[in-house]
């Protein structure tokens, strides 16, 4: 999947000294009409229903597999692309693009019992949903490093120089950056002493191989489940009590790597080489990614009780 998304940045680098290079500025980019996003689904569903005297059983499934290309996306980073001049290199998945999608929902009524005690035994059910979907693109950019490609558009990003190995159980080492290195021939014995784009030799900066959200974050897993219990208090007042267990076995969940800050920040390359090393973090759960904790899905197991009388 991964080198199918590298393919989807086709044009060459341009090696144009940054003295002839006159970019298209953010402004004027803005001014064109070329997000232009096309997109592909297919989804099946399954629905069964049986009632037999007072049970009551519901399943529903729905599975779902698309894929959504834009030029750019209203995100920090990704509304612009690196190359004005060419925003069409930049049309890779969409930020928003969820490649597949399995949502399984069940509700479940126990049958009606008479006899002693029948209002504490009668009204007890069960329902919940599981959610498994895989992970949605990003990108890595360099942001304060440096101008590597030498065309002064502030969206540069990294050379990839090799295989892209991930860890979706380790957050703190989710990618390994030694697959990637700043986008020009280092070793420029002319440089200030720092690893920015004056380590580069002159006539050798490009704009980077790493295509347009040509990464994958991870995956998403989570089943949420209720117990509840209907209890007739009168012919009109009916108390329903419920408890419900989000993230039922607790799994863990981690946001987009981009996310909460919309920047995925590669960092400066090693002064000697030009190359990265370590590994880019994870840093938030996936509620705190969207700046809901606790409250928004991705979140660790949660409990609550609610109790609602209807008349």
């Amino acid at each position: 999947m991964i080198a199918s998304l590298l393919a989807l940045n086709p044009y060459p680098a341009p090696n144009i000294p940054s003295a002839a290079y006159n970019p298209v500025t953010p402004d004027d980019f803005a001014a064109f009409d070329t997000g232009c996003p096309t997109g592909n689904n297919l989804s099946t569903s399954t629905r069964f229903r049986n009632r037999v005297d007072s049970l009551i059983a519901k399943i529903d499934h729905n599975f779902n597999t698309s894929n959504m290309l834009t030029v750019e996306d209203f995100l920090p980073n990704q509304a612009q692309p690196q190359d004005s001049t060419n925003p069409a290199g930049d049309r890779a998945d969409s930020s928003f693009d969820i490649r597949r999608r399995f949502t399984w929902n069940f509700t479940y009524s126990f049958p009606k019992w008479s006899g002693s005690m029948a209002k504490l035994r009668n009204g007890w059910g069960l329902d919940g949903t599981l959610n498994l979907q895989d992970g949605q693109p990003w990108q890595l950019n360099y942001e304060f490093e440096g101008d590597y490609s030498g065309a002064a558009e502030g969206f540069d990003r990294p050379d990839v120089i090799g295989p892209l190995h991930y860890s979706p159980g380790n957050p703190a080492e989710y990618l390994d950056l030694t697959s990637f290195a700043a986008p020009c021939t280092w070793g420029n014995s002319f440089n200030d002493g720092d690893a920015d784009e004056s380590s580069c030799i002159p006539g050798t900066r490009h704009f980077g191989t790493e295509g347009r959200n040509s990464l994958m974050g991870p995956s998403f897993k989570e089943f949420n489940f209720s117990v509840f219990k209907n209890t007739a208090l009168s012919e009109r007042v009916t108390l329903n009590l419920r408890a419900e267990f989000f993230n039922l076995f607790n799994h863990p969940n981690f946001s987009n790597p981009s996310m909460p800050n919309y920047i995925a920040d590669i960092g400066t390359p090693d002064l000697a080489t030009g190359r990265h090393s370590g590994f880019y973090a994870i840093t938030a759960t996936g509620d705190v990614g969207i700046g809901n904790p606790f409250l928004g899905s991705g979140g660790p197991r949660g409990v609550q009780f609610a109790a609602k009388i209807s008349f």
